[in-house]
């Protein structure tokens, strides 16, 4: 649930948070580049286990954030924790219904050539009391000056208003601890290993699963019980070696192919996310830590993979499951919640997705999110009782229902006679009937019917967007992801050509009214695409993409060596440098630059330790020699524009803004706003 742990934590942050007890209030702006790029909006909302009360984080144009607290029955604040500029809220949560947690980070620094990594720690807010912020381990110096992030919540424990259980590095070994929130003392109840990597408790909060890496490079894991009859909680007890399993080589958005959720409340049961290797899609199973057996299969698609959870905060009861097919769906297990979910999904009428956050101890409320492919969402509170809807906060205000596209789901043939989901956004207005093919990331991520940033921004500069999930996105089961290993010049690449050619005959787009734009995987992509079939585009964007398949091998096993399982992750995916050199080279775009016959923009963070700079800028020279028309940006921050500022951010869409309006010529208006030096 947390990142991991580890450096040393200035102490001077405990003296720099303060009460805040005042209301901003967001003036509606029009729809330019900073309403895209790092406006003021809000994070991390959540509901008190009474649903009493709601927070919610406001990060602000300036730098600073500030969690709020609310009262959910008068909307009137009730105070809330304000930090300085350069540290960020990473998350908020409630630890009882008067006691909030907040997990603070310095950010991601660069001094010189010294990198600043962001550290972490939890501050503990009695939102009664009011008094000074509590920093947890307290009493443990040791401990503070020795974790980088130490904000690893393993069991927020409901039934104990008074304590949480954490995970923290000591010694080398990373242990367990029962944290008192009140006065942040610590106090270590399970002792791990060097290679410990998560634990997890059961129902009444007893330490009942370690994780261990079996080597530094964590290709396997084992999983541990505490040997029957003993102490759970006393750090001596002796752990039993249960099974050992491949960490997720699938580069998406779970770490493990077996993912513990939490106990079922059952001795020994424990839900789990299963997606390993003989499972066609991920699903939701029972596993007995007693038998080391899986007890039952509670929920499982024919189509897709299960992307979460839903457990009842107070009985650890299972809920149901959540499945991104083109919209979320939360597919409940309780008759009468699925008919109040049913209810709000009729409440927002349209091509919405309404996701179930959290739900009060005594199902009062529940704290629920909408978005849609045109709207970059809402916070709001469901009552039970009433049924009324009561929206508390857009995430960005600048931008809502200022957004005038349509956003449709398509099937896309492909030369071997498959059908692929696609996604095609037309403005609503100011269209100019030119297109961008954007590319989704990963490879094994995927695009759904939801808001998507940098689509919303294309469709409001005029560009029709279209969009396709080629063999080898997530999502859609395991077979299909792996239809896309070793593919990166194959099926992936024709699949989106594919889907350029149907697009561009559907809607009758020419080629030069069409460009192709990218970022990492997506960047490859296009660049690719770009080269081996110029005459469908006019211009290529391309941002932090690896131009070089041998050099991002050789980077990949450098930087985690031979036998780690991202190198073994990307060998999969790619290919083997050893005996597939040749055939890497003549997939990457590197190599490529003289079959370019458009223009193309670059871009890449100065800091990125994901597809290392040298991509971009050897791309660069290839492409001059070549006598190719580039252009390159390089920008302050690391792989996604989630780490760079909003100066970078506002330069990132500024750029794509005017590169666009220069080769795909765009009839809406354009934004004269200017980056402050």
């Amino acid at each position: 649930m947390r990142p991991k742990a580890a450096l040393y934590f200035l102490m001077s942050v405990s003296c720099a948070i303060v009460l805040a007890l005042f209301a901003t209030t967001i003036s509606a702006q029009a729809q330019s580049v900073s309403d895209f790029a790092g406006a003021t909006y809000f994070e991390h909302v959540g509901l008190s286990p009474d649903g009493d009360h709601y927070s919610m984080v406001r990060f602000g144009q300036g730098g600073s954030s500030e969690a709020r607290v609310y009262n959910r029955r008068t909307g009137r604040r009730v105070g809330g924790l304000t930090i300085p500029g350069g540290m960020d809220f990473t998350w908020v949560e409630w630890a009882s219904n008067t006691t909030l947690l907040a997990s603070v980070s310095t950010r991601f620094k660069v001094d010189g050539r010294k990198l600043h990594l962001p550290t972490a720690r939890i501050f503990s807010y009695d939102i009664k009391e009011r008094r000074e912020p509590v920093i947890l381990f307290d009493n443990e110096d040791r401990i503070l000056r020795t974790n980088i992030q130490l904000n690893r919540v393993v069991d927020m424990l409901p039934a104990d208003p008074d304590n949480i259980i954490m995970g923290a590095w000591r010694n080398g070994d990373f242990d367990l601890y029962y944290v008192n929130v009140e006065n942040g003392q610590a106090a270590r109840i399970a002792k791990g290993r060097q290679l410990t990597l998560a634990w997890f408790t059961d129902a009444g909060g007893q330490p009942s699963l370690r994780m261990d890496c079996v080597g530094k490079k964590c290709r396997k894991i084992n999983l541990y019980r505490p040997e029957d009859g003993a102490n759970p909680s006393d750090a001596k007890t002796d752990w039993r070696y249960l099974r050992s399993f491949e960490q997720n080589d699938s580069q998406d958005e779970t770490f493990l192919k077996l993912q513990p959720i939490g106990p079922t409340g059952k001795a020994d049961e424990f839900y789990v996310l299963d997606g390993r290797d003989e499972l066609p899609r991920r699903s939701v199973r029972i596993f007995n830590v007693q038998t080391n057996e899986f007890v039952s299969t509670l929920y499982t698609d024919d189509t897709y993979d299960v992307s979460g959870i839903l457990i009842d905060p107070k009985t650890r009861a299972y809920m149901g499951a959540q499945v991104w097919r083109d919209r979320i769906d939360n597919d409940l297990v309780d008759p009468e919640l699925q008919e109040h979910m049913d209810e709000l999904n009729k409440y927002f009428d349209g091509p919405w997705n309404v996701s179930l956050h959290e739900i009060s101890e005594d199902r009062s409320a529940a704290l629920v999110f909408a978005s849609a492919s045109n709207e970059p969402g809402a916070y709001y509170i469901y009552d039970f009782e009433t049924r009324d809807t009561k929206r508390i906060v857009r995430v960005n205000r600048n931008l809502h229902n200022s957004i005038r596209t349509d956003t449709t789901v398509v099937s896309v043939p492909t030369r071997d006679g498959q059908q692929l989901t696609g996604y095609l956004t037309v403005p609503k207005q100011d269209a100019n009937g030119k297109m961008v093919v954007l590319v989704h990331g990963g490879p094994e991520q995927r695009d759904v019917l939801d808001y998507d940033r940098d689509v919303q921004f294309l469709a409001s500069r005029g560009y029709t967007v279209a969009r396709v999930n080629f063999r080898g996105s997530s999502g859609y089961g395991r077979t299909f992801a792996q239809a896309g290993y070793r593919q990166w010049g194959g099926t992936m690449h024709t699949d989106v050509i594919d889907a350029t050619v149907w697009f561009q005959k559907q809607h009758s787009i020419a080629p030069n009214e069409t460009c192709i734009m990218g970022y990492s995987y997506g960047a490859y992509a296009a660049l690719l695409a770009g080269a081996m079939q110029a005459q469908l585009y006019n211009c290529v964007i391309a941002g932090g993409g690896p131009t070089d398949l041998n050099q991002l091998l050789k980077d990949e096993r450098k930087a985690y060596g031979s036998d780690s399982p991202q190198y073994a992750y990307w060998e999969k995916s790619i290919g083997e440098r050893k005996t597939q050199r040749s055939e890497l080279a003549s997939i990457s775009p590197v190599h490529l630059a003289k079959y370019y016959d458009d223009p193309i923009l670059l871009v890449h963070g100065e800091y990125d330790r994901v597809v290392q700079p040298d991509h971009a800028s050897q791309m660069e020279s290839a492409l001059l020699k070549a006598g190719q028309s580039v252009e390159y940006i390089e920008l302050n921050g690391g792989h996604q524009y989630s780490t760079w500022s909003r100066k970078s951010d506002i330069i990132y869409l500024k750029k794509i803004e005017e590169f666009l309006a220069k080769h795909l010529p765009d009839n809406s208006t354009s934004s004269d706003e200017k980056v402050a030096p």
